[in-house]
């Protein structure tokens, strides 16, 4: 029953994240709007949360790693209230066999993002209107590079980098 149960989660997490990059990427191009795009994107929540209550989250230990992976993204993609519910039911007390802990982090940091609270690890950033990276605000950036050491990230200059390609 266990092995059905990760199959039929699977199996709807990658319909759920395709439907997600798909969209996603029509509201990067303008092709739908925004008030469409959040509109599905609250309905994909809402039966991500659902399959969560049924089958648990696809923790790292027991799904394969693109599972794995759109589970956090998935999560990340949901409002604050869900994303909040996700956290604090099947991410924050779990041990890092199951969850990331760089994972852990981003959702720490989107919490407070959403929450109009500065971000602990500086995950989260915007594109500003010369089409490069912008940390948004970071708590006590003195100890930023401490904070994400022990959370498992990549030191900030290596992450930024990365992001700006």
């Amino acid at each position: 029953m266990y092995n059905q149960n990760m199959n039929i989660l699977t199996k709807k997490i990658r319909e759920l994240i395709s439907e997600d990059q798909i969209r996603t990427k029509l509201f990067r191009q303008s092709s739908i709007s925004r008030s469409d795009w959040a509109k599905k994107s609250k309905e994909t929540a809402t039966i991500f949360v659902d399959l969560l209550d049924k089958y648990s989250f696809p923790y790292k230990n027991l799904v394969s790693e693109d599972v794995y992976k759109a589970g956090v993204t998935l999560s990340l993609h949901s409002d604050l209230r869900i994303l909040k519910y996700i956290f604090n039911t099947y991410v924050k007390n779990v041990s890092s066999k199951k969850i990331k802990p760089e994972h852990k982090a981003i959702f720490v940091d989107k919490i407070r993002i959403l929450s109009d609270k500065p971000q602990l690890y500086g995950t989260q950033y915007k594109i500003n209107e010369n089409k490069k990276v912008e940390l948004l605000p970071i708590e006590d950036e003195k100890n930023l590079e401490k904070r994400r050491q022990e959370a498992g990230l990549q030191p900030l200059d290596e992450y930024l980098k990365l992001i700006n390609h």
